[in-house]
């Protein structure tokens, strides 16, 4: 048995408006949205989003989310926390391991290692081993097959707070702007939106009107009063996913389902050692957050 978070008593609630037009029609897009925990080498607790993506309930996240920086390595402690609906708070019943992540990109995947039994308090579990070979998540979502326009609607699901007694979060905006991976503009990097991103969001999907998830959200800034988010583009993560194909993370066949194959062509032709945006920068730097917004903001 194992003592989890003594702080999280005294952590606060957040509560953020929800527009009247925004609506989350299928159950599983709410479900699929994760809280996750993580406890670092210093014992201090960090929150972040991510969802389900995989029938064997692969989740992916910001790479942000996970890391340790004290360590520049992902955090030990990972914590898998879902929803049974909108009007339920998240229950950590997983604990997670970190499979792989890309610092530059600010994407990392994390798998589900045991099923966690908590006691009444919450304090302490007991643990049963997770098969992926015989798990299976029914709450998983899919890619979007195309990029957004300029202009649509992108609705961001997410836990804000760092407390488990807020339920999940809605946030929504439109489409604002494109920022490209190099001079060719083959790859879109992220959208600029002014949907909310709280930091606790990061690593949540954003998804388009057929509920079908578009980018993950990264990081907001705020510039003479107006509050940006970044989100990054479907783009990226698939390029990405065709060098974890490679590399032997992922599945070549769950890939191909993920996202169509035309689609798969198109990203498939860019070259992916250009994917490395920070190869001097690690999550261990003390100015890894600040070069990061920089570089979304387009300064560096």
């Amino acid at each position: 048995m194992k003592k989890l978070f003594p702080a999280l008593a005294v952590l606060a609630s957040v509560f953020i408006n929800i527009g009247s037009t925004a609506a989350v029609t299928n159950q599983s897009t709410i479900t699929s949205v994760v809280q996750i925990y993580t406890v670092n080498s210093q014992e201090e607790i960090a929150v972040g989003s991510g969802f389900f993506m995989s029938l064997d309930g692969f989740v992916l996240t910001n790479a942000h989310v996970i890391m340790d920086p004290y360590t520049g390595e992902p955090s030990e402690q990972v914590y898998i926390c879902g929803v049974d609906d909108e009007f339920s708070t998240p229950y950590c019943g997983m604990y997670g391991t970190v499979l792989t992540y890309n610092e530059g990109l600010d994407l990392a995947i994390v798998i589900p290692t045991y099923w966690l039994d908590w006691n009444d308090d919450y304090t302490t579990y007991t643990y049963t081993e997770i098969d992926l070979n015989t798990l299976e998540i029914d709450t998983y979502v899919d890619f979007s097959d195309y990029i957004p326009s300029l202009g649509d609607e992108v609705t961001i699901l997410g836990y804000p707070a760092e407390t488990t007694n807020t339920s999940i979060t809605l946030t929504e905006g439109k489409i604002s702007a494109f920022t490209f991976l190099d001079d060719a503009q083959d790859i879109v990097y992220y959208y600029t939106t002014d949907a909310t991103i709280n930091p606790g969001n990061s690593g949540g999907p954003a998804y388009n009107a057929d509920e079908k998830v578009v980018g993950v959200a990264s990081a907001y800034s705020v510039s003479s009063g107006n509050s940006y988010g970044y989100v990054i583009a479907n783009d990226v993560i698939l390029a990405w996913f065709l060098d974890l194909v490679d590399e032997g993370y992922l599945n070549s066949d769950f890939v191909s389902i993920a996202f169509s194959n035309d689609y798969i062509e198109e990203v498939a032709s860019y070259d992916d050692a250009d994917l490395e945006i920070f190869k001097d920068v690690d999550y261990s730097s003390d100015n890894e957050l600040a070069i990061y917004y920089l570089k979304i903001r387009g300064s560096v």
